[in-house]
């Protein structure tokens, strides 16, 4: 609904997830004369998964990179916002709003 802002300065990041590499392995075999496996409602409920060294490392990632967010840019729009000068497209706006209530109906 917004025109994207153009030539903002300021800084990008990415989050690297460390690969899983003590996945649980899942192991079915047969039982009886029909071949039957335990599925559905007969499978484990609750089946042991081990992810608290995998968040632990994503956690301490996150801790030591800058906010995902382009300070620059927030500040930049904030006072085009408080000078009036951000472009507003009323009727991009409007016609956004008449979608959206159509598909509502």
């Amino acid at each position: 609904m917004v025109d994207a802002t153009q030539g903002l300065t300021g800084t990008t990041t990415s989050v690297q997830v460390p690969e899983n590499t003590s996945a649980p392995k899942v192991q079915l075999t047969q039982s009886g004369a029909g071949g039957s496996v335990n599925v559905g409602h007969a499978a484990p409920v609750n089946p042991p998964v081990d992810i608290t060294s995998v968040t632990r490392d994503v956690l301490a990632a996150m801790k030591d990179m800058p906010p995902p967010i382009d300070i620059a840019a927030v500040n930049q729009i904030r006072s085009a916002i408080a000078t009036n000068t951000y472009p507003v497209d009323l009727d991009k706006i409007s016609q956004e709003l008449v979608k959206a209530y159509d598909a509502l109906r």
